[in-house]
């Protein structure tokens, strides 16, 4: 039988209650409401409070202090523990009342104008410049130095290859920031790794996740990296990006909801939000925002509000299906998996064309343009170095046919083949010769059979390729047939040192 709620205090607060909270608890309560959206064990959530609270918090808080705040609300019944099992959540329906009473007090501080220029979202920049990195790092662009670190020169091709959401003459221009960004989103989502070549690697289980991987599934990673790094203040604000489709000045509200203009400059830093708020939640399609004054407007979009209202209710992004509708319309990746191929090798995909297809065009084709339509270009270079990691015409020819839903013009098929037939027509060779004074010790050597082992064969009259060598040459000493003591590299060959003199 599961045991019944039990409520450790008797009046439930109300409105009324939030508004006498001072600005410290009302930042520690939004916290655990968010928190406790789903069940913590009150002990776990202690720990982890204590990191929460040392940075961005109102001046004089403290640890004792949050500690004296969890033991007041379980006192007082906002803290409810289920059964004797030790596990905390809020009251029944708390979280949402919460939730509510911080939309009113925001819209307090509405702003209705109209912005005209503004930083607005773009998720579908954000996936593709992922997409892109995926094929850098795959062909080896991504080198890195001693301390695992890409190199100056890998940096400035990674960040040549993306479409930047912003121009250089934008105040907030930080480029290396955005490339830093996009890495580590594809590390959270397992499809990169630092790999023993000193370059960043694509994940043994990436090129699985590519034919199936779908917008959802990476919103949600992203929004469940951005919300580990929030500080405290920010899941005050959650609310009001949730309850608010107009204009809202970021500085402004948090004033109005805290009643502190001072403790307000103590909780957040413009600069900071601005790079670790206001751009992340741009970035992935849930906020537009603009600098006014000595504040910033912020506004969530369609995407945002439903995302800000699926993480405030504890739901699951990836199955949820609003989300699935709205994000098939910003970058949908299910087809048609169309291409029209021109004589000119030149090969247009959809916008809908999914990551899969696009994988196989980039083996042998190079990108030229991402907007309105996906715009691919081959030639013989580009082929060429797909073949190097395995691909064949053949492969080439039977993608395009089942991808256009025309027959693929002869002029290229003619030409791919000719291509193809340039490729491998000379090879390095890395062996072990053994070369003998002359060709009667080298078919005595050569023929032996206790030799056979280490013998694979002749190079020449003279030389033998062979391999273990030095077990070979302690074994050629036992018959009386003793070594020079060098070995000889290429150089030293093309010099003719091998030569023996009577």
């Amino acid at each position: 039988m599961v045991a019944k709620s039990k409520t450790l205090g008797k009046a439930r607060p109300q409105a009324a209650y939030f508004e006498k909270m001072s600005a410290a608890e009302l930042l520690l309560f939004a916290y655990t409401a968010f928190e406790c959206v789903t069940s913590s064990r009150l002990g776990d959530f202690s720990n982890h409070l204590h990191e929460k609270i040392r940075y961005r918090m109102p001046s004089n808080s403290s640890y004792p202090e949050a500690l004296r705040f969890l033991t007041k609300w379980t006192n007082s019944g906002l803290l409810e523990q289920c059964g004797d099992s030790g596990l905390f959540s809020l009251a029944d329906g708390l979280h949402q009342s919460f939730w509510n009473w911080v939309g009113g007090n925001a819209d307090l501080a509405a702003n209705d104008v109209e912005l005209d220029t503004f930083f607005s979202a773009d998720l579908l920049c954000t996936l593709d410049n992922m997409f892109v990195l995926l094929i850098m790092i795959d062909k080896g662009q991504a080198r890195l130095n001693k301390a695992e670190e890409l190199t100056k020169a890998a940096r400035l091709k990674l960040l040549t290859s993306l479409s930047l959401p912003f121009k250089p003459e934008d105040k907030i221009y930080q480029p290396e920031t955005y490339l830093d960004w996009l890495l580590s989103s594809l590390e959270s989502l397992n499809l990169i790794h630092v790999g023993f070549s000193g370059r960043l690697e694509l994940t043994s289980g990436s090129y699985h996740l590519l034919t199936s991987i779908q917008a959802p599934q990476i919103l949600a990673q992203l929004c469940t990296d951005f919300m580990s790094t929030q500080p405290i203040g920010f899941f005050l604000m959650l609310p009001v990006l949730k309850h608010r489709s107009g204009w809202t000045e970021w500085m402004e509200t948090a004033g109005c909801l805290l009643s502190d203009n001072y403790e307000v400059d103590n909780v957040y830093d413009l600069d900071e939000c601005k790079l670790n708020i206001f751009e992340p939640l741009r970035w992935m399609g849930l906020l537009d925002w603009c600098p006014v004054d000595h504040d910033v407007s912020v506004r969530s979009t369609p995407l945002g509000r439903l995302v800000f209202s699926k993480l405030l209710s504890g739901a699951t992004l990836q199955q949820d299906s609003p989300l699935k509708d709205i994000l098939s319309e910003i970058y949908p990746m299910d087809g048609p998996d169309t291409l029209l191929i021109q004589p000119s090798f030149e090969l247009m995909a959809t916008r809908g064309t999914s990551w899969n297809t696009r994988w196989q065009l980039s083996q042998f084709a190079t990108l030229e343009c991402q907007y309105p339509d996906y715009k691919y270009r081959f030639n013989k270079t580009s082929l060429l170095e797909g073949m190097k990691k395995g691909l064949t015409v053949d492969k080439v020819l039977d993608f395009l046919d089942k991808s256009s839903p025309r027959e693929v013009p002869e002029e290229v098929r003619l030409t791919l083949e000719m291509w193809g037939r340039s490729f491998g027509q000379a090879v390095i060779l890395q062996i072990t010769l053994l070369e003998c004074a002359t060709p009667k010790l080298a078919a005595t050597i050569g023929n032996a059979r206790k030799y056979q082992d280490y013998v694979l064969g002749f190079y020449s009259p003279t030389a033998l390729i062979v391999r273990d060598s030095e077990k070979l040459r302690q074994l050629l000493e036992k018959q009386g047939i003793f070594l020079r003591p060098d070995w000889l590299d290429g150089e030293q060959v093309a010099e003719g040192q091998h030569r023996f003199t009577n």
